[in-house]
């Protein structure tokens, strides 16, 4: 069963968590066991779940009588998107997945619910895949400390992106956006603001922009989101280009300590690989809707 972890509780199921998120059998993305983020960084994080924010909760899965899991999720109401911080099951993974589905189908009719898992995860994949969720993408997640990195020579035709050439952005990005949160509008109102954590960067070709990037610092981490290219047909050197320049701008923010990317062909690892980063694991991303079991039963609908 699930129920929710109650505020003073938090103390007493963290540590077991954040052990359960060490080990990639077991737990989700964003991971824990890559030697970046802390316990601290876990324990941060997860006071959301316990902070009266009604649109994060951290479930905990009993199992014969003892806790054999920590769910930590979170949704965006006005998307009707449903993810997690941390889906952590020690035992009966398959239990766990259909009591959550069956608890965000009658809380969260509707929305789009993506799970971002390791390889390693077999059990979780197979009882997302048995609950009819499909697996939309699959990449090498690699890592890299800038303490370790040296800025390399960059080309002369990468330029920032600003209000002037943003359109040149939003023409390569827009293909290819659909299904992403960080759509080109989304992208716009992020970068333009006072946060400064955005960093878009075109590679360009006398007037004509051949490929993008977009890339967050969120804290002390850098994570490149996209590197787009005209007609989505992807090219080596313009991939490596604006890799370089991305981390030159990251190592010398002075800012991020750490970074994150994830590939999704042989060619896009062996550049992340030449740069220095290390390939820690693949990721799985499964994407689903939660519906709400009972309605559909009642209606005279089947679930299946």
């Amino acid at each position: 069963m699930l129920r929710r972890l109650e505020q003073n509780e938090f103390e007493s199921y963290a540590q077991y968590a954040y052990k359960l998120a060490l080990d990639m059998s077991c737990s989700s993305y964003p991971t824990y066991a890559d030697g970046i983020k802390t316990r601290e960084d876990f324990i941060e994080k997860s006071k959301r779940g316990i902070s009266g924010d009604l649109n994060t909760e951290i479930l905990l899965f009993e199992s014969k009588g003892s806790v054999k899991g920590w769910i930590h999720y979170y949704v965006r109401p006005e998307d009707k998107y449903l993810s997690f911080y941390s889906f952590c099951i020690e035992e009966n993974t398959s239990e766990a997945v259909s009591e959550f589905l069956s608890y965000a189908g009658e809380k969260y009719s509707g929305y789009t619910v993506d799970l971002g898992l390791p390889d390693a995860n077999k059990e979780a994949a197979k009882a997302l895949t048995e609950s009819g969720f499909e697996n939309i993408e699959n990449s090498h997640v690699n890592v890299l400390s800038f303490e370790n990195y040296s800025c390399r020579e960059e080309k002369g035709n990468i330029c920032a992106v600003d209000k002037e050439n943003f359109h040149l952005f939003k023409r390569l990005h827009d293909p290819v956006s659909a299904d992403m949160y960080w759509n080109s509008g989304r992208l716009k109102e992020k970068y333009f603001s006072d946060e400064k954590k955005w960093h878009l960067y075109l590679s360009m070709n006398g007037e004509n922009a051949e490929g993008c990037v977009y890339f967050v610092f969120a804290g002390n981490i850098m994570e490149i989101f996209g590197i787009d290219f005209v007609n989505g047909v992807f090219d080596k050197e313009i991939m490596r280009d604006l890799f370089i320049k991305s981390l030159n701008v990251s190592k010398m923010s002075g800012s991020v300590k750490y970074m994150y990317f994830f590939t999704d062909s042989d060619e896009e690892q062996e550049i992340v690989t030449e740069a220095g980063m290390k390939h820690i694991g693949d990721y799985k991303l499964f994407r689903g809707r939660s519906v709400d079991r009972q309605r559909k039963i009642l209606s005279g609908l089947s679930y299946e």
